[in-house]
């Protein structure tokens, strides 16, 4: 009795679709990220007007 010849499969994993999926999976997590854009530092100023004058002991000179 013959046995019929079985074709060996083949263990390799196909590399030319890999590059594909690899640059696709990449543009598509560039695409869904989202990115925090910086609102800066808060600092409230002074308002508008005359400067006032800073009182002598608040004043420090450094030689």
């Amino acid at each position: 009795m013959a046995l019929p010849h079985r074709r060996r499969v083949s263990g390799d994993v196909p590399t030319s679709s890999l590059a594909d999926i690899a640059f696709l999976l990449l543009i598509f997590f560039l695409v869904t990220t989202v990115f925090d854009q910086e609102k800066g530092i808060g600092i409230v100023l002074p308002p508008e007007g005359p400067e006032q004058p800073v009182p002598r002991e608040n004043v420090l000179q450094l030689q």
